[in-house]
This record gives structure tokens, C-alpha cells and sequence, in this order.
């Protein structure tokens, strides 16, 4: 008896394995609702970037420059794509910001979901 349940639940455990690896791979590694690391970051991710530090400055008396993106995730959402982006931006002292950016291809839009100092 023991055996059987043994084996029972070996076999559900490789089920689930395996569909979680299936998801994934037709995901193009991508797991929804997780944060997956950027390992190139590209013009895309820095053009995102300035779009949230223009946006902030819009929204604040905070007038920032950005120098450069250190780091990036996306999060995939219903709608669209979340951008987790690690910036570096200067309003006379050069700081570490965290922005989260929205993108929804289909319709083209891009919005501001957070902008807030990070602490590595």
C-alpha cells in the first residue's frame, strides 16, 4: 500500500513538474505573474526608463536626469508587460530609483505604475 502511494505521488510531482517546464518554455521562459530578470538590458529598457523619469518629473518638483539603468525584470500581467527597472538619475546628487512601468502593446500605451528611491 505504501508503495503504490509512493509512486502515485512520485507521478504527480513529475506531472506538475513537467507542466510548469511546458508553461515556461511556451512562455519564452516567462512564468506569469513572476519577476524575470533582463540579462541584456536594451535600448528598449533604457527608452522605458526615461519615460518614467520624465513622467516623475511631470508628476513632482523633483526634477531628475537619468545617467543610466542598472537592472530590469518584466512581470507578465493581463493587458501587458510590468517593467521592474533599477535606474540612476541625478538632481545634483546621484540616487538609485526604482520604477515599475506598464506596457500594453496591443494598444500602445505605457504607464507609470511606481517611482520610488531604492535601497540595494
Amino acid at each position: 500500500m505504501r508503495r503504490e502511494c509512493y509512486v502515485v505521488c512520485l507521478l504527480f510531482g513529475l506531472s506538475i513538474t513537467a507542466t510548469m517546464a511546458s508553461r515556461k518554455e511556451a512562455s519564452g521562459g516567462l512564468i506569469a505573474g513572476g519577476w524575470n530578470p533582463i540579462k541584456n538590458l536594451n535600448p528598449h529598457l533604457v527608452d522605458l526608463a526615461q519615460f518614467a523619469v520624465t513622467v516623475h518629473n511631470k508628476q513632482s518638483d523633483d526634477p531628475l536626469k537619468l545617467l543610466a539603468v542598472n537592472n530590469g525584470f518584466t512581470q507578465v500581467v493581463s493587458g501587458g508587460i510590468n517593467y521592474k527597472i533599477i535606474l540612476l538619475a541625478v538632481d545634483g546628487l546621484t540616487k538609485q530609483y526604482q520604477a515599475i512601468v506598464f506596457e500594453n502593446h496591443s494598444q500602445n500605451s505605457r504607464k507609470l505604475i511606481s517611482f520610488i528611491p531604492y535601497f540595494s
